[in-house]
């Protein structure tokens, strides 16, 4: 960790800097606008080439020349304690901005992040990475990560061997088909491209780009869907997902094509036979359990779904973000979900952890994130913004 520290602050990575996005635009009277995070705006057109240290600069990175600070004609008791009030991201931002805040923030940054307990220190590079464009924090290792353009959701990941050294291979994420899967990193930076504009468009489009496969077998090789889409979306700085499977090809169908797939870490289709007894029944790997009730609960409605052709099917998850549908056309089965990935305060935010399948999340324990039914598929096709 003290080598990873060193070299992010130290000079001689300034060739692989970022601009700083938090450098606010100076004019005659001072700074425009609030330093701290939460009112970052990304303008490369408006930041002095003076100002564009980074956080691969060290503390005494060459500050603005010639620009008098508001917060030079403030009592410094008084600065203290309104910085007081900031997060240590915070701090660290405002030390790279004019020279009054950065005697007030000045310390030795690498020795005090290394000193930093596990969860707040992941704070901190939340923090960092918030308005850095071409960074992103991942969770599972607690460092940051220099982004590779070609690491896409909606194919197999081609890194170059840089790009593979800076790649984390504990990053988590959800899986939804053999080629397709949502990362840690796809949701925070589309929510933070999105939010800066104008940098790093290219690679947000990317991101957002539909995904459509046919005829494929899933990741678990159960017999083949004919059909996966998959369509990202941000609304009100919330990446929402929409995903639809296609089972049948309109001429035959076999129920036991559906049997195990599942649409979050807590729903899954677990038999369809009606006459067998669901709970404590044998499952793939070979181990017996206790089925949850939100399980069969999803699994009942894919029952009354095929005997009612026509006729769809809403339902929600209880403990994640997730809405569903079910429709049975002839000889095919149509199961669509729609989720709410959050707005990604951190890579502890539950609005996106609840999502991540892991021994601390499935059926039967884990995080509860409670929605109103039927409000994240609204929000997806704009309806609740109507209803708003």
């Amino acid at each position: 960790m003290s080598r990873f520290l060193r070299k992010l602050f130290s000079r001689e990575q300034q060739s692989d800097r970022d601009s700083l996005p938090w450098a606010a635009t100076p004019t005659k009277s001072g700074l425009t606008e609030p330093l701290t995070s939460s009112f970052v705006k990304y303008d490369t057109s408006s930041i002095s080439k003076s100002a564009t240290s980074s956080i691969f600069g060290s503390s005494t990175a060459t500050l603005v020349e010639g620009i008098t600070s508001v917060f030079d004609n403030l009592e410094r008791e008084l600065l203290l304690r309104i910085i007081g009030h900031l997060e240590l991201h915070d701090h660290f931002l405002l030390s790279h901005t004019c020279q009054t805040l950065r005697n007030v923030t000045r310390r030795d940054w690498v020795s005090t992040v290394e000193q930093l307990p596990l969860a707040p220190r992941l704070e901190f590079w939340a923090g960092i990475a918030f308005v850095l464009p071409n960074h992103w924090v991942c969770g599972p290792c607690y460092r940051l990560h220099k982004i590779n353009k070609s690491d896409v959701p909606w194919k197999e990941r081609r890194y170059s061997r840089e790009a593979q050294n800076d790649a984390c291979e504990y990053e988590n994420g959800v899986r939804f088909d053999y080629h397709h899967k949502i990362e840690e990193k796809h949701v925070q930076l589309a929510l933070k491209f999105t939010r800066l504009n104008n940098v790093n468009q290219d690679y947000l489009a990317s991101i957002m780009k539909l995904f459509a496969e046919e005829s494929f077998k899933n990741y678990h090789h159960h017999p083949a869907y004919k059909s996966f889409y998959s369509s990202p979306k941000i609304v009100f700085e919330r990446f929402l997902l929409h995903t639809q499977w296609v089972f049948g090809n309109g001429v035959r169908f076999s129920p036991s094509e559906l049997r195990m797939h599942g649409i979050c870490p807590h729903m899954v289709i677990y038999s369809l036979d009606s006459g067998e007894q669901d709970r404590g029944r044998q499952t793939p790997c070979g181990c017996k359990r206790s089925i949850d009730t939100r399980v069969l609960e999803f699994t009942q409605e894919v029952r009354l779904a095929l005997k009612s052709p026509g006729r769809e099917f809403d339902g929600h998850c209880s403990r994640c973000t997730t809405d569903y549908s079910i429709l049975v056309g002839p000889a095919r089965v149509t199961i669509s979900a729609w989720h709410d990935f959050g707005s990604y305060k951190s890579p502890e935010d539950e609005s996106w952890t609840v999502h991540i399948e892991s021994n601390a999340n499935k059926f039967t324990k884990g995080p509860i994130v409670y929605h109103e039914p039927g409000s994240v598929r609204r929000l997806y096709e704009g309806r609740l913004i109507e209803e708003i």
